[in-house]
């Protein structure tokens, strides 16, 4: 073996001259060495078996968190492909993979209670579709027979009208022709009989007119256009010509509404008409007004007449009803029902306030946007 050799020569130094001669040793590095070789070769078998065990910590430790975690993504699979949310993950004993598991189980179970109450809400509103649907269809069947069934009243009004017009035409005639040419021969009795037919057959096509205008107004072209409604009501006014112990007075300016003519030409002169007609004041008044308010236009039409008993306030409104005795009436009752038709038609109210020996006031509404109403579009609303 190679030999380790030290040489400590002595030279002396400072005061001491040294000696005569040199000392040599030798060492065998191997066996100088060789604890520290030892040494080497037990680190190396430690940092062999502590890598050892480190992998094979860590390859259990792995496993254990894995575990769950791919048993927490095949329940999510599940869920995902066949949402089916009534299965659940296994439970884990310890550590944050419970805390995990049991957030995703507790997630599942409130997805499954959501699942099921919109499942049994679909299953609610589809049988409520249903029966919906089942509703319409029975009400459109009703409604196209309760509209065939007006029609043919309508035709039926429509056609019965003018046939009755034509005999009523000819009693008429007779009647004015007894009249102005009889009158001495027929007496007072038969004069006053003569009379009464006369009314009655005047009555009579007063009646019919009404019924065909009546049966009309879902039915007429009365194309929308801007009426001053001053110029219109002081048409009205004169072609009423009012006896002059009656004024009319026109509160403020009206405005103007896009309308159909016709229409609003009915409602105004009925509603003064009337007023006219059953005054029984030596100086009768009637007043004309317009308010906006809430979106509509509130008109009226004021009296100091006789009044209204408030126990008629409904039927005035109805088909052929009069205040007066129809022997004593000439009014056929059909005005005001033509007037609430209208306005309804409109999309509008009417009603009355009166008080006996008070007078009487008519309101009714226009809305400023007018529905679809009457089987048409009426577009009514305030111009100026």
């Amino acid at each position: 073996a190679t030999a380790f050799v030290v040489s400590a020569p002595s030279q002396g130094y400072r005061d001491f001259e040294g000696l005569p001669w040199t000392l040599r040793m030798g060492y065998d590095p191997e066996e100088i060495f060789a604890p520290v070789a030892e040494l080497r070769r037990a680190l190396l078998a430690l940092s062999v078996g502590v890598a050892a065990a480190a992998l094979l910590g860590g390859l259990l430790l792995a496993r254990h968190i894995a575990r769950p975690i791919v048993a927490l993504t095949e329940v999510a699979k599940v869920v995902s492909q066949d949402k089916d949310y009534s299965v659940r993950a296994a439970p884990v004993s310890h550590g944050e993979m419970r805390t995990l598991v049991d957030a995703f189980n507790t997630m599942l179970g409130r997805i499954q209670q959501h699942n099921q109450a919109l499942i049994a809400t679909n299953v609610r509103l589809s049988a409520e579709v249903t029966q919906r649907k089942r509703v319409e269809h029975e009400q459109k069947l009703l409604l196209d027979q309760l509209e065939a069934r007006n029609q043919e009243l309508k035709d039926f009004a429509y056609v019965v009208s003018h046939d009755l017009k034509a005999p009523l035409r000819g009693i008429t005639v007779l009647a004015e022709w007894l009249e102005e040419d009889y009158r001495d021969k027929l007496g007072d009795d038969g004069a006053e009989q003569v009379r009464l037919l006369h009314s009655r057959a005047t009555r009579m096509h007063g009646l019919i007119d009404g019924i065909l205008q009546y049966s009309r107004i879902g039915r007429m072209e009365d194309d929308a256009e801007p009426i001053d409604l001053n110029e219109l009501v002081a048409e009205i006014i004169d072609a009423v010509a009012p006896p002059e112990h009656i004024k009319i007075v026109v509160q403020d300016a009206l405005p103007t509404i896009l309308s159909g003519r016709v229409r609003m030409t009915q409602v105004f002169q009925n509603l003064i008409s009337n007023a006219i007609k059953y005054m029984d004041k030596p100086e009768g008044r009637v007043e004309i007004g317009c308010a906006e308010e809430a979106g509509e236009l509130t008109f009226h039409v004021s009296d100091n007449g006789p009044g209204i008993d408030v126990r008629q306030f409904e039927n005035i409104f109805r088909m052929f009803h009069t205040l007066a005795p129809h022997d004593t009436n000439e009014s056929t009752g059909i005005g005001l029902a033509l007037v609430k038709k209208i306005v309804e038609c409109y999309g509008g109210r009417i009603w009355v306030a009166s008080e006996i020996g008070k007078g009487s006031t008519f309101f009714f509404t226009i809305p400023k946007e007018v529905p679809e109403t009457c089987h048409e579009k009426l577009q009514t609303h305030v111009v100026d």
